[in-house]
């Protein structure tokens, strides 16, 4: 049997899956000896002990369940997306690209937001310094501008002290499938919203505005902060959105983020967003899924 090797496991949601199947503990049996001199025969029992499963095990058991009930090993395509029974559990092997989204630095954040801007200037603080006369620079007002932006900049350092980025992976199709078939695949790690709600589907979105209207929060705190909300609304066509899914992973390294190499991996995740869209290459209806990972293993584990 070939040994699974993850390179990503969602401990914490394998746990709550775990915790609603019947025992979390698996039962381990284990051989003891007695051997006595004189009369008396040499005996040999068999305890049985209650242990907690390792995280391959919970892997294996959810498998097992998964597949008894609402498994599929396919990706969505067309509009099966929109049937309300389709399985939201899927497991698959393909090729994909790791990417990471740093996040972003506070000034960046606060510069973006243009807090002090709005409360006092209606524009920038920092680009104003170099038009304003020395007089100008040093008044109270401009001193308590600059003191507050400070104050926000360290409130913001701290909020960001805990959080190190987005790590997700994109597949364009699956490995067996024809191009004009499948579509992409986003997977986010270490996410934490309700991992066991169903998923919903839609005709009206896009796969970026998908991503944003699930994490919009958390990928605000990255070096996509600077993207503007009309740039990623759903009802304004825009060349953000429409450059998007030509090439992910170029839109992505434009911002700042770090792609990695292409390989092969095998996935079990749970859909979360899935996006109709038209390919630009083929006319073709395909199918964005946005999907949280359940575990990522290199090769076809």
């Amino acid at each position: 049997m070939a040994v699974r090797q993850y390179i990503y496991l969602d401990t914490e949601g394998l746990a709550a899956f775990n915790e609603q199947l019947d025992s979390p503990q698996v039962r381990e049996k284990t051989a003891k000896l007695t051997v006595q001199f004189g009369m008396t025969p040499i005996s040999a029992t068999q305890d049985e002990t209650l242990r907690d499963a390792t995280d391959h095990e919970k892997v294996q058991r959810l498998l097992a369940v998964l597949s008894k009930k609402s498994l599929k090993r396919t990706r969505l395509a067309g509009r099966e997306a929109f049937n309300h029974a389709e399985a939201s559990f899927r497991l698959e092997t393909c090729r994909a690209r790791n990417i990471f989204l740093p996040r972003a630095s506070a000034d960046e954040i606060v510069k973006k937001d243009d807090f002090v801007a709005e409360e006092l200037f209606g524009q920038p603080v920092r680009p104003m310094a170099g038009f304003l006369g020395s007089s100008e620079r040093e008044s109270p007002m401009r001193r308590a501008a600059e003191r507050a932006w400070r104050k926000r900049v360290e409130e913001v350092r701290s909020e960001l002290a805990s959080f190190p980025g987005i790590g997700l992976w994109w597949s364009e199709f699956p490995s067996d499938a024809n191009h004009a078939e499948g579509g992409h695949l986003f997977l986010i790690q270490n996410f934490r919203r309700d991992k066991t709600a169903g998923f919903s589907a839609s005709s009206a979105l896009t796969a970026l505005t998908a991503l944003f209207a699930d994490m919009g929060v958390e990928l605000r705190r990255t070096v996509l902060h600077a993207i503007e909300g009309r740039e990623i609304d759903p009802s304004t066509p825009t060349s953000l959105k429409d450059s998007f899914l030509r090439d992910p992973a170029g839109w992505f390294r434009r911002f700042g983020a770090r792609v990695g190499p292409d390989r092969q991996i095998t996935t079990l995740y749970n859909v979360r967003e899935a996006v109709l869209y038209r390919d630009a290459r083929t006319g073709k209806e395909e199918i964005a899924t946005v999907a949280y990972p359940i575990f990522i293993a290199a090769g076809t584990g």
